[in-house]
């Protein structure tokens, strides 16, 4: 597809440019296929749209190439548009990949500082680098504030919770399943199988319960 455009000079008739070119991207395997197609529309005179370089930072940080993703999340302002929470969600992500733990949360208060609202997948990316970054406390108070502003996920409590397992914080994990209780979240079965995991030496007794929980769910009768 990609040669049969270049070789033609432009593109299909009939359907619009921009949705044509996203639509691509999403097929094409690879970052660097990405960027020589990316590129190679540049040279053609069609301007990205915001859609398609967030298509672009996603596939960077996919690939834990920070420098690339901050690169065309720099891009989106030279085309007049504006960075949204998807362009600010893959950055931050992107950096958690590349170990740049401490670049994540910069951006989570420079999204902040320009309007834009954390929703819940900002959170699911902050957790997870304070997770690898070894920072149980900065877990617990980053679950707060998603559950203070009503960005709560199912997802983000199941990157949580093993994670304060791992480091032995029990109350931390006590905390996050009554929010998962008392919000009316459902966690999957692995989730909780995985916290008595990690529980069973320094908490056996919580370890058991926890398994008691996931014979419950699974023997719990489906609802029609």
């Amino acid at each position: 597809m990609i040669d049969c455009w270049a070789s033609s000079g432009s593109f299909p008739e009939g359907v619009g440019v921009i949705k044509r070119i996203t639509a691509q991207l999403s097929y094409i395997d690879g970052l660097d296929a990405k960027e020589r197609y990316f590129m190679l529309v540049q040279s053609m005179g069609v301007a990205p749209g915001r859609f398609t370089i967030n298509v672009m930072i996603d596939a960077c940080a996919k690939a834990a190439d920070a420098l690339r993703a901050e690169h065309y999340f720099a891009m989106l302002p030279t085309y007049g548009h504006e960075r949204n929470a998807v362009s600010y969600n893959s950055l931050i992500d992107a950096f958690g990949r590349a170990k740049q733990f401490d670049r994540c949360f910069e951006l989570a208060r420079r999204m902040k500082s320009d309007n834009i609202e954390p929703d819940a997948v900002t959170y699911v990316h902050l957790i997870k680098a304070a997770v690898d970054a070894r920072r149980p406390r900065l877990v617990t108070e980053l679950i707060d504030e998603a559950v203070a502003c009503g960005r709560p996920s199912p997802q983000l409590f199941g990157v949580a919770i093993p994670a304060l397992a791992r480091v032995g914080d029990l109350d931390g994990v006590r905390r996050c399943l009554a929010d998962v209780h008392r919000l009316g979240l459902k966690l999957r079965p692995e989730t909780y199988s995985s916290i008595a995991d990690r529980l069973e030496h320094t908490h056996p007794a919580e370890a058991r319960e926890l398994r008691r929980t996931v014979e419950r769910m699974i023997q719990a009768p489906p609802k029609l």
